[in-house]
């Protein structure tokens, strides 16, 4: 069985860049998984993130622009996230080895509630919570290497 890599990013910005990174991964003899749609009943798609981040040996995510869709109620432990934010506070959180990578999206996606830059109050907060993670960092360092699974 391949090891499993999660790949965390908002798709509708940054569907290209994932689908390489998925690519590039499956090259180097990794399962590449992540979330390619949000559960309809509420309370599941916390629920499946947390299932697919547990079962991986890793998790790589992608930070562009667009802030993603949040669910309708805070999470009780980070507050008001986004489901892209929540997948790296959960990861890093359990421990789980992870990477990130500031991207330029090609085109910027127009604003929607999916896809909206950060306005909320509480956002900053977020922000500050992970400014020592390499999403802030303009050439970001990440804590491991890929290498081939033997």
């Amino acid at each position: 069985m391949k090891p499993v890599i999660f790949i965390s990013a908002v798709s509708k910005e940054l569907a290209p860049s994932r689908q390489l990174v998925a690519n590039t991964l499956l090259l180097l003899g990794y399962e590449p998984c992540g979330r390619t749609s949000l559960a309809r009943r509420p309370g599941t798609s916390k629920k499946v993130l947390r299932n697919k981040i547990n079962r991986s040996r890793g998790v790589i995510q992608l930070v562009g622009n667009a802030y993603g869709f949040e669910p309708k109620t805070p999470d009780p432990e980070f507050g008001p996230v986004s489901y892209t934010q929540y997948e790296a506070l959960y990861a890093r959180k359990r421990g789980s080895r992870s990477g990130t990578c500031r991207l330029k999206a090609a085109s910027p996606s127009p604003p929607t509630p999916r896809n909206r830059p950060s306005t909320s109050s509480a956002r900053p907060n977020i922000a500050r919570r992970s400014s020592n993670t390499p999403t802030s960092a303009t050439r970001p360092r990440p804590p491991w290497t890929l290498r081939t699974p033997s």
